[in-house]
């Protein structure tokens, strides 16, 4: 009977540990992602962008590539950030042909 208490306790203890790294990675992510879209002007080079957002830290390596979608123009760059894991992802989303047309912050849940 003792042993249920303690699981009790450990479990409880786990979860809040997660939480409030949660929080931390959180706020981390944000501000890095809005920090990187705020380096982003339009006019910029495009390819020069995406060179910066592979060095930049923390962002998601596997997403760092342009997209087009359907044949449409312009194309794409979302340089992701995560946050609380496994879902939360802080975003800089860049639109672009040769040169930056525009870079704006998303929260995706």
């Amino acid at each position: 009977m003792v042993r249920i208490p303690v699981l009790v306790v450990l479990i409880i203890l786990l979860f809040a540990g997660y939480v409030g790294y949660g929080l931390y990675a959180e706020r981390i992510a944000e501000r890095r992602a809005k920090m990187f879209c705020d380096s982003v002007r339009p006019g910029e080079d495009a390819e020069a962008v995406l060179a910066r957002a592979k060095t930049a830290d923390g962002a998601e390596e596997r997403m760092l590539r342009w997209f087009v979608e359907s044949g449409r123009r312009p194309r794409t760059l979302r340089v992701m950030f995560v946050g609380l894991p496994p879902f939360s992802r802080h975003t800089c989303v860049i639109e672009a042909e040769q040169k930056v047309i525009k870079a704006e912050y998303l929260h995706y849940d």
